[in-house]
């Protein structure tokens, strides 16, 4: 009776999927490394050209997909299965933004029924996973391996699949992931033959780990960042990470370069040596006492690693910051015994080091304000997958609106989003893929389980190998609106191994993160917390919720933030809008002949959540950006333009007319701008001029008089504009963009009164359906029903052309029925009498 009870127990342990363990994050994989490419040759590399060890399994591929796992092709990896019948689906893209599926909008709620760790248990039966339980996605493709290739260590890397997957090569399995945000790389050299090979991959909707992806965006799944094949020789550099730390005058750097070099021939490996060479950003050869650095490394026996470590002092390096996002290049070479050079790994990086001094949140020493925004990642088109070009436009729009930081809400962005960050100027909140929301923040059920610490901490270790070069990064995040207890300090601890230094942050767990977090409170409060909370930095990692018209109190924060050092900042909630284009009739989605395309066609609209009679859902919660889902701005993008600009002007005296300019950035002078200003009397320009050259260092301020002309107040309002220009091109604004402005009313407008007249008389007159107002050259017309204007005609012309009505009536602003003010509106509609009201 023991033995089988003993077999019982043992069956049903082996019945638990792979995809509902929360102990299985990954079968086969390889440890996660930094993002780099490797190059046969020098002269490729050091231009960060198309890498030769690299081939895209990017396109096309057969696709099937089912509602429910258990009614998916079970054999369909099998070298004699025919999928030439399947579907075919584009990768990288999410299979329900190509016509399979439903897309899930949801903030807090899981949409499965919630029952850690499973994901297959019954639903309320109005919920979409009630009939659409767990879907499941099957892959299929070709590639061909060169009698070149075959030789090298051969790898596939996913950038990016949600939610589970496990993959196949020939019909033979290679291995599993979850962790959706951060590569799952096999190696796959036992596996492959010269020619034509096979890749199956089978996608899991759900999992265990999407417990912990509780984000607030849409639910989509698939293959959604590239997919490589990497080609490295038998021994190759397998890791390399970078520190820097300037000396107490931030002037000179110490540069360590650590480096593994694993490798994975039969043989012994013998005599290999690395070396590294640093070049500025000119491409000019940075050295220290005329020497490259060079380290012999020891004997490798098969499928040994070893780690060595290159320093270099680097005297008067220039700096990276937001402000001035200067780079140096490293370059990486591995040499064989015969002194052959087998492989060029480039790097682009920059000179920056991130500490808290005290309680002060420091960037190469200085302070810093962080100006901040919550980024996720969405295309009305692609769904998670974001092209270049569009990401692109995102940073030159953020570089536009003075926004210099970007909270990576909530997991980590594709590796080129990085790239651009370094290169163009954005400090990173980078933010690992954890979020348990739907169990409530500050939860034990997840932070404090001992069940779950190994799913958190890979991926806080996952986040932080990948992207730790990155000189954008400053602060790591353990996630979202998560968990409290063990788990969370698990996470912390696991990045410091990694980066000791490292800025680590938590905003459901205090005792993990080495930052407060106050966030959606009224500034008001924020500045009585800030007073209380004297022991460390401060940050708001979301507030100012930018939903419809909004972000009108964005000047009382920043007063307190400027008001106190030890306040680094904030992230508005968030950049852009989560619409997604869809058909107006209702038929499925499915990618354009230019899926990049953001901007709508002539019978598609932007879909919110519950659009696809998607359950459970938040509606138009996911409408509340910066800018549209098209990337057009929304009128509080010029809001939060000007509030974070960073040159501050006060007018003085207007008889001895001059005005004060302080600079608010924390690294470069105003000599990079041109100041010019505008005098206008009633709207038009009167007269005009610049200043001179403003040398002023960050913090530091200037008075300058202006020479106006004589006022002659009686004439009217005068106002007096002023702009602070680009002097110069910039990668991502031309020369004369303006970066900041005010504008100074010299004297009250006196408006004159409306003389009565008392002869004129109205045509008033009534039908079913509108109130007819008629006067010398004009016509009014007002729905009888709203009290909307519907038509109002002035000398012949037209100047309505949609309804204009009261909030009272039919037309709605989004945050009303998230508000109080929905039981006032409510009032105020019943109260109206439209034809009272009118005469």
């Amino acid at each position: 009776m023991f033995l089988l009870i003993i077999s019982f127990f043992e069956l049903k342990a082996q019945t638990i999927n792979d995809w509902e363990n929360p102990q299985i994050v990954g079968i086969n994989k390889e440890n996660t490394t930094a993002t780099f490419s490797s190059y046969s040759k020098v002269q490729d590399a050091l231009t960060f050209r198309h890498a030769d060890s690299e081939l895209t399994l990017n396109g096309k591929w057969k696709f099937n997909w089912v509602a429910n796992s258990d009614e998916r092709q079970v054999d369909f990896y099998k070298n004699n299965f025919d999928v030439e019948a399947w579907n075919e689906i584009m990768v990288p893209g999410n299979w329900q933004m190509q016509g399979f599926g439903l897309p899930i909008y949801t903030n807090i709620k899981y949409p499965f029924k919630k029952e850690q760790p499973k994901v297959t248990a019954i639903p309320l039966t109005e919920y979409t996973s009630f009939e659409l339980r767990n879907p499941v996605g099957s892959y299929k493709r070709t590639f061909h391996i060169t009698d070149e290739w075959i030789d090298k260590e051969l790898f596939v890397q996913f950038d990016g699949v949600k939610s589970a997957f496990y993959i196949w090569v020939n019909g033979e399995k290679v291995g599993y992931n979850q962790g959706s945000m951060t590569p799952a790389t096999f190696s796959i050299s036992e596996f492959v033959k010269v020619g034509e090979n096979t890749i199956a991959v089978e996608v899991y909707r759900w999992s265990d780990g999407s417990y912990l992806e509780c984000q607030d965006m849409w639910r989509l799944s698939g293959i959604y960042r590239d997919v490589t094949l990497i080609a490295r020789s038998k021994t190759f550099i397998h890791y390399f990470k970078l520190a820097i730390d300037f000396d107490e005058n931030y002037e000179d750097a110490h540069l360590t370069i650590d480096v593994k070099v694993k490798n994975a021939s039969n043989e012994i490996a013998k005599g290999l040596k690395v070396r590294a060479t640093l070049f500025d950003g000119n491409k000019n050869i940075v050295q220290q006492s005329n020497t490259i650095l060079l380290a012999q490394l020891p004997e490798l026996s098969s499928e040994e690693e070893t780690g060595i470590s290159l320093k270099m002092v680097v005297k008067e390096p220039l700096h990276w910051n937001a402000e001035t996002p200067n780079l140096s290049t490293v370059l990486l070479q591995l040499k064989d015994a015969s002194g052959k050079v087998t492989e060029n790994i480039p790097w682009k990086f920059g000179f920056k080091e991130v500490e808290i001094d005290g309680v002060l949140f420091k960037i190469n020493g200085e302070l810093v304000k962080l100006k901040g925004v919550n980024r996720h990642e969405h295309h009305p088109r692609t769904g998670r997958y974001v092209d270049n070009e569009t990401m692109l436009t995102d940073i030159k729009l953020l570089k536009q609106c003075n926004i210099n930081f970007v909270r990576t809400s909530n997991y980590p962005n594709s590796p080129q989003w990085y790239k651009l960050c370094d290169e163009y100027g954005i400090y990173l909140m980078d933010e690992a893929n954890q979020e348990s929301h739907g169990y409530d923040i500050g939860n034990k059920i997840l932070g404090d389980n001992p069940e779950w610490e190994k799913a958190h901490v890979d991926r806080a270790v996952s986040m932080v190998e990948r992207d730790k070069n990155h000189a954008s990064v400053i602060i790591w995040s353990l996630g979202n609106e998560g968990g409290r207890g063990r788990n969370m300090l698990a996470m912390a601890e696991s990045i410091r191994q990694i980066i000791p230094k490292a800025m680590v942050f938590c905003d459901s767990d205090m005792d993990a993160s080495d930052m407060y977090d106050f966030s959606y409170i009224h500034p008001d409060k924020v500045q009585r917390m800030v007073e209380d909370h004297t022991d460390r930095p401060i940050i708001m990692r979301e507030y100012a919720h930018a939903m419809g018209n909004s972000l009108g109190n964005l000047k009382e924060y920043w007063d307190v933030i400027y008001d106190f050092n030890r306040f680094a900042g904030g992230a508005i909630w968030d950049w852009v809008d989560q619409g997604l284009a869809k058909p107006i009739d209702g038929s499925k989605l499915i990618y354009p002949e230019n899926p990049q395309q953001l901007e709508l066609n002539e019978n598609e609209f932007f879909a919110i959540g519950g659009d696809f009679g998607d359950a459970p859902n938040d509606a138009e919660f996911c409408i509340n950006g910066l800018i549209a889902t098209n990337r057009k701005p929304n009128p509080h993008y010029f809001a939060a333009q000007k509030i974070h600009q960073s040159i501050n002007f006060e007018w003085f005296d207007a008889e001895n007319p001059s005005v004060k300019i302080t600079n608010r950035y924390d690294f470069i002078s105003l000599k990079e701008f041109d100041f010019k200003w505008k005098l206008n009397l009633n709207g038009k320009e009167v007269s005009n001029g610049k200043l001179d050259e403003l040398d002023v260092a960050p913090d530091e301020s200037i008075t300058k008089s202006i020479s106006l002309p004589e006022l002659d107040f009686k004439q009217g309002e005068y106002t007096l504009n002023i702009y602070a220009r680009l002097s110069d091109d910039t990668n991502w604004a031309k020369k004369g963009t303006v970066v900041s402005k005010e504008q100074f009313i010299l004297n009250n407008y006196n408006v004159p009164e409306l003389a009565q007249n008392n002869n004129q008389k109205f045509q008033y007159s009534k039908n079913k359906k509108s109130i007819q107002v008629e006067g010398k050259n004009f016509e009014i017309e007002f729905d009888l029903k709203s009290g909307a204007l519907i038509s109002f005609v002035f000398s012949g012309n037209e100047f309505i052309v949609s309804p204009l009505g009261s909030c009272f009536g039919s037309h709605q602003t989004i945050t009303r029925k998230r508000t109080i003010m929905s039981d006032v509106w409510a009032i105020g509609k019943k109260q109206l009498k439209t034809e009272k009201f009118l005469r």
